[in-house]
């Protein structure tokens, strides 16, 4: 602003030196003709504010209409909706679907399976649960395939961390494995369980073999290598264990 008044007195001043004026003449001249030009200016500005600020309320009125708009849309939609989900699965259902508790595709999924293992089982599996009297394949559609089978015993995890025993082809009992191994445990399944040792130490004598193996290796500062896990087997029998570290 200061910028404009100097250029406007500037050219009256340039102008009225052309013109002949006299000193004071000139200097009432350029001041008063200044102040008509930052009279221009003001206004012109003023008029550019209040165009912008005119603009930007009849966007703003626009968008209130589009979203409300959207909102009577969105309404008619949901009416809509709420409608065919009744006709097809009833009003109770049809609120749990419309009001997001359980996507459609879900619920679907549900309903086959209870139609197929009944209303109690048929849940459980959907939620990934495990109840006594579940076949086989019910356990395999809840939680998946077990690591390892022995007999009529499920192990489930690697280090295992829950079994399954089945009898008659129906769960009989559902129990979670500490540590996933315990004392007189098979060879085979402790490499189940945990897999092939890192580092093994044998001992082999007139009573049988005894075996140090150990897991969860790591290398230390001096390029050694420390195990976090020390397991004891006897004649391929878990007789103890240890944390090392």
């Amino acid at each position: 602003m200061n910028n404009i008044g100097l250029v406007a007195f500037g050219i009256l001043f340039v102008i009225a030196v052309m013109t002949d004026m006299k000193m004071v003449d000139l200097i009432v001249f350029s001041f008063f003709g200044s102040i008509g030009f930052f009279v221009l200016w003001w206004v012109i500005e003023q008029s550019k504010i209040k165009a912008e600020q005119k603009l930007a309320e009849q966007k703003a009125a626009e968008e209130a209409i589009k979203r409300k708009e959207k909102s009577k849309n969105t309404k008619k939609a949901r009416e809509k909706r709420k409608i065919e989900l009744i006709n097809k699965y009833g009003e109770k259902d049809a609120l749990l679907i419309l009001n997001k508790k359980i996507t459609e595709k879900d619920y679907l999924k549900k309903k086959a399976l209870q139609n197929k293992y009944g209303e109690k089982f048929g849940k459980a599996v959907f939620e990934n649960r495990i109840l006594l009297g579940m076949s086989k394949e019910m356990v395999i559609k809840s939680i998946g395939d077990a690591q390892t089978i022995n007999d009529e015993i499920w192990y489930f995890g690697q280090p295992f961390d829950r079994c399954i025993i089945m009898k008659a082809n129906r769960v009989e009992e559902d129990k979670d494995i500490s540590e996933g191994l315990w004392l007189e445990m098979t060879k085979d399944l402790l490499i189940s369980s945990y897999g092939e040792p890192e580092d093994e130490k044998k001992e082999v004598s007139k009573s049988g073999t005894k075996l140090k193996w150990y897991y969860g290796g790591r290398t230390t500062r001096q390029r050694t290598t420390a195990y976090s896990l020390e397991v004891r087997l006897e004649n391929d029998l878990v007789v103890g264990w240890r944390e090392l570290e």
